[in-house]
């Protein structure tokens, strides 16, 4: 895949979603860390506020792309019964060959697709939960908050979607600064 030197934003481009899906069986965490269920619904929860915080215009070019298949899709299907409109991309399509087709990626997890988008030069925004994002160290911290500082990091999905309504037709100046 090809590393853009500079990203240029393209009005018939849609905003994509990389939604993570743990999981779901029964274990018991060591350390007070959450099972993949509580994972699973704060995933929905944050994705949910976002999506209902975007102005309608924006929130129709939302495609969702999920990063794994799991028996019972419950993260999906609720999505899917509360955002009826709402795009699902095939599961088995690899993020890397897809990304060059968006404008934008929102992550809910910090996982691979986010440092792929990071390292292709393609705008990303991360919305950053503690209780999903728990193993970090205080070094890579200091690296959330300059992601904080520069608007690619929000804790609150609410903030993201305001942000992303106020600037999506200009994400080349924000994503150049």
């Amino acid at each position: 895949i090809k590393r853009e030197n500079q990203f240029k934003f393209n009005k018939s481009k849609k905003i994509l979603l990389i939604l993570y899906s743990f999981i779901e069986m029964e274990d018991r965490t060591p350390d007070g860390y959450l099972d993949n269920f509580s994972i699973n619904k704060i995933i929905f929860n944050s994705t949910n506020k976002y999506l209902k915080s975007l102005s309608k215009n924006l929130k129709k070019r939302n495609v969702i792309k999920a990063l794994q298949e799991t028996r019972y899709p419950a993260l999906e299907n609720s999505l899917k019964k509360e955002h009826k409109s709402l795009k699902f991309i095939n599961i088995d399509i690899p993020f890397k060959k897809i990304i060059n087709q968006y404008n934008l990626s929102i992550h809910f997890f910090i996982g691979t697709p986010f440092f792929e988008s990071i390292y292709l030069n393609r705008p990303a925004i991360i919305i950053f939960d503690k209780k999903v994002n728990y193993r970090l160290n205080e070094k890579f911290l200091r690296f959330i908050q300059k992601f904080k500082e520069n608007n690619i990091c929000f804790e609150s999905s609410i903030k993201a979607a305001s942000f992303i309504n106020k600037n999506y037709e200009n994400l080349e100046d924000w994503w150049r600064s």
